[in-house]
């Protein structure tokens, strides 16, 4: 795979695990105070009457800050790929969240994350050697199995007890990134 932290081809990078654990640790508060409060909380701002596109803005600023490398990039689309979502979805960010709402939106951060990050750099690879029928299955395939990944390790029942911004939080999101790279080196996607 090559590559390393700020090249999509190794582990997080200090910057896009950061970001990763900041949406969780937000969105772990959102499950019991919504995520306005939540975002109170960890010094976000009063958000309190701002428009949801707005509010959104200013929570993936936080999260997600400065891109100054191609991983942080890639986890910052990522972020906004699922914070783009609750504004589509009308979710009402005063409200708490229920656990299952919380556990998918991360969910799907990490799918998109780690999908993209490990297609980086084996994309130019996929195109030269296959078909573009083919190439395309052979990332819905990565993808689907780092969806796998994702919902054994981040089971909902388990996500608000993580403690994401800590040790465990990192273990986690480790713990995924290396098992999507060892089956893809190991040919199992």
């Amino acid at each position: 795979m090559g590559g390393g932290p700020g090249t999509g081809g190794g582990s997080w990078s200090p910057g896009s695990k950061r970001a990763a654990q900041r949406l969780a640790g937000l969105l772990v508060g959102a499950i019991d105070d919504g995520l306005i409060e939540s975002a109170h909380t960890f010094g976000i701002g009063d958000l309190e009457g701002m428009p949801t596109g707005e509010a959104i803005l200013e929570i993936l600023e936080w999260i997600a800050e400065d891109a100054v490398d191609l991983d942080q990039q890639v986890a910052r689309r990522s972020v906004e790929e699922v914070l783009s979502n609750l504004d589509r979805d009308g979710v009402d960010l005063d409200q708490p969240m229920d656990t299952a709402t919380g556990t998918d939106i991360f969910r799907g951060f990490v799918v998109e994350y780690v999908t993209r990050s490990i297609l980086m750099p084996v994309t130019p690879r996929l195109v030269e050697n296959a078909a573009a029928p083919k190439s395309r299955e052979k990332e819905r395939d990565i993808a689907r199995y780092v969806e796998a990944l994702v919902e054994v390790d981040i089971p909902a029942e388990r996500f608000a007890e993580i403690d994401w911004l800590g040790v465990e939080g990192a273990g986690v999101l480790d713990q995924i990134h290396n098992d999507a790279l060892d089956a893809l080196a190991d040919g199992e996607t």
